[in-house]
This record gives C-alpha cells, sequence and structure tokens, in this order.
C-alpha cells in the first residue's frame, strides 16, 4: 500500500506539528534570496506588522494582445468578462472544451484589447496551445518564471511584482480603504514612467 497524506497524518497524530517539523525543507523562489528566519516568524510579521514580498520570479507570464485578446480568453475560461475593467485584475480559470479545468492565472487587464496572465507553466502552456490551432486574431508574448539557479547570470523579466501585505501596509488611505490587508503594489516594466498609484505608494 502506498504511503499517502492520510497515513501521515495519522502517524504524526498532529498536522501543525508534522507541517512545522517536515524535513522536506523550505520551497526555493528563483533568484530572491530567503529574508525571513522560520514559517512562523514569517507568519506572525504579516499578521502583527507588514511584510514586502517579491513577487518577480516565480511565475510565468504571458501576455495577450489583439483585436480579439478578450474573445479568445473568454471562450477558453470559465469567467465573465462582462465586468472587467482597465487596470483591474481577477482570478482566470481556463478549461478544456468538455470543461475540465487546465490550471489558473491572475489576469490583469491593461488596454481594452491587452491583458496580462501570471501563473504556473501547464496554464500558460495550455493558452499557447489554444492560440496555435485556433483562429484567432490575437498574438501572444511568453516570459517564463526565472532559472532556479541562474549561476551568476543576469536574469531579466518583462514586468516586477511587489506586494505589501499586513495590519500595517496602509499608514495612509490609498483610494477608499486598504482593500482588507493587502495592497499590491503592480506591475512594473523596466521602462516605467511613475504613475498616480506610484506616487501613492510611495508615500506608504
Amino acid at each position: 500500500m502506498a504511503y499517502s497524506l492520510t497515513s501521515a497524518l495519522q502517524e504524526s497524530g498532529n498536522a501543525a506539528q508534522m507541517l512545522r517539523n517536515s524535513q522536506i525543507g523550505m520551497y526555493v523562489y528563483p533568484v530572491v534570496t530567503p529574508e525571513f528566519s522560520n514559517w512562523r516568524v514569517e507568519q506572525e510579521s504579516w499578521r502583527q506588522s507588514a511584510v514586502l514580498f517579491d513577487q518577480s520570479h516565480h511565475m510565468d507570464e504571458l501576455i495577450v494582445e489583439g483585436p480579439e485578446a478578450t474573445e479568445f480568453l473568454s471562450h477558453h475560461g470559465i469567467n465573465s468578462f462582462a465586468n472587467f475593467n482597465l487596470n483591474r485584475a481577477k482570478h482566470f480559470v481556463p478549461v478544456t472544451p468538455n470543461g475540465r479545468v487546465i490550471g489558473d492565472h491572475i489576469i490583469f487587464r491593461e488596454r481594452e484589447d491587452k491583458y496580462v496572465l501570471v501563473g504556473r507553466a501547464p496554464t500558460s502552456n495550455w493558452l499557447m496551445f489554444a492560440a496555435s490551432w485556433g483562429k484567432w486574431n490575437v498574438r501572444l508574448r511568453y516570459d517564463p518564471r526565472s532559472n532556479s539557479r541562474p549561476e551568476g547570470e543576469r536574469v531579466l523579466r518583462e514586468h516586477y511584482r511587489f506586494q505589501i501585505q499586513g495590519r500595517l501596509c496602509c499608514t495612509k488611505r490609498v483610494r477608499d480603504s486598504c482593500r482588507e490587508s493587502s495592497v499590491v503594489a503592480g506591475r512594473h516594466e523596466q521602462t516605467h514612467t511613475p504613475n498616480l498609484q506610484d506616487q501613492e505608494l510611495a508615500g506608504l
């Protein structure tokens, strides 16, 4: 009989202790140097103060643009785009023609005809495949996640992402509220011109 998660939980008797004392080791994010001591201190930091996450390197990015970008994404996902305004983001879930879930991405709408999707490789691969065999008037640009072992080589991304999270993430009111306990600092291109949102975040 194969050793399963159920077996491990029954053997340990305590799920929290099993996870906290796991010998597997932490997930190593590519490029970004670890800056925390352990899991409990990390969790306490965002609950009690604030943390700044560098989320630039561990996910794929897929840019979808063109006259039929909205139709293409709407056709291959379960999401409605009816209320998806510019400079907004949502959870995007693509599926097969018979409704089986492929994966998920976070999707950002930058223009009426341009979207940026961020997530794991299988979902990006599926959308590139769908665009290649379909007859959609779209252009796709793919930026895979950064190499986990760059070996000293320079690592560049199309966009860089940072997130501020925690009770003290907002020392001022950003727009109407702090949007619960998380503020997404946004995506910054290499040739980035500061906008109003950047100025607001710079004042935090």
